[in-house]
């Protein structure tokens, strides 16, 4: 599902970008990150889905130029502290991790945008997902504004048309879109996101969203509390996921009638279109990652290293946290 983060390109510059980069300047590159991932996610499964939503916040903003990792500065307050980011994006320490070992063995040669590109994959495979190829020889970027995130990355109350005409504008596709949205299958929401949907909903006289199923309202209930403090939405987030669960199958338990899980024809045909989608985005990816292989996702910044190549690069790494 990553890969589609990968293909984000606008407003890139030409460059080297091809699977296999670093065999030469750092074999290891690859493998030193995806032990990293690994090691986090044995003691927080959690790990994956949050390095996920890392490298899409990166990718959908200017391209997948590690911007969402630089730190704010007393003058400018950066992506990562930005409303759709902070508190929520998690883990930014797997990637120092990962990026201080490389540093350790290939000092100033792999890319933050690289790092978190392969983080990124190996949490999908770690989730049970399909592994794949990581074409790499991105370039950091330098800049990182709070006004690039909100005016670039999709909403949580953002339309199917919003959705549509926001992923035009990246270049992708309604298919693109089902192929994101199927990231959001592992992992938790903050309950913050939708409490309003299930107790406050305007002009209704239970408060709950009527395009929402009510036995899924009464199990979401049973989850959030009413009035959840963005603040306070870890107790019922993605730190505590497996208690979630059980949350869930024990208000299952107590709401009389079937749960709303699909058994119809109508449900069927659903799953049927979604699946020939999916089979046809996930054929169609080995093609567009060679027709992108000559754009890294690097923003068209004034302080960007376009117009350097790798060895110029290197020694020559961005004021990031890493």
């Amino acid at each position: 599902v990553v890969t589609l983060a990968a293909l984000l390109s606008s407003g890139a510059v030409v460059a080297c970008i091809d699977v296999g980069f670093y065999d030469t300047t750092c074999p290891s590159a690859e493998t030193l990150v995806q032990q990293t991932v690994a090691a986090a996610f044995g003691n927080d499964s959690g790990v994956a889905p949050a390095i996920i939503r890392l490298h899409f916040h990166d990718c959908f903003v200017k391209g997948c130029d590690g911007s969402v990792l630089i730190d704010s500065t007393p003058g400018n307050k950066a992506e990562k502290d930005s409303a759709p980011n902070f508190p929520s994006l998690r883990f930014f320490d797997v990637v120092d991790r990962a990026k201080a070992a490389l540093e350790a063995q290939c000092p100033g040669v792999v890319s933050c945008a690289d790092v978190l590109a392969f983080a990124a994959r190996d949490s999908v495979v770690l989730s049970g997902g399909l592994g794949y190829q990581v074409p790499a020889g991105r370039r950091d970027g330098r800049v990182s504004t709070e006004a690039d995130a909100l005016n670039n990355l999709p909403g949580p109350t953002s339309t199917a048309s919003d959705l549509v005409a926001g992923f035009a504008a990246k270049n992708l596709t309604v298919e693109d879109i089902v192929v994101l949205s199927g990231a959001h299958t592992i992992g938790v929401s903050h309950c913050s996101s939708f409490t309003e949907r299930i107790y406050n909903f305007p002009n209704t006289t239970d408060g709950i969203d009527p395009k929402l199923s009510k036995a899924y309202a009464f199990l979401l209930k049973g989850i959030c509390p009413p009035n959840t403090n963005p603040d306070d939405d870890d107790a019922h987030g993605p730190h505590h996921a497996g208690e979630v669960r059980q949350q869930v199958l024990r208000g299952a338990e107590q709401q009389p009638g079937p749960l709303p899980v699909g058994r119809g024809a109508a449900d069927q045909r659903h799953h049927e279109v979604a699946g020939r989608l999916l089979r046809a985005q996930r054929g169609g990816v080995p093609d567009q990652v060679r027709q992108v292989h000559a754009q890294d996702g690097a923003n068209r910044g004034a302080l960007r290293d376009a117009g350097r190549d790798q060895a110029q690069l290197q020694g020559h790494q961005p004021h990031q946290r890493h």
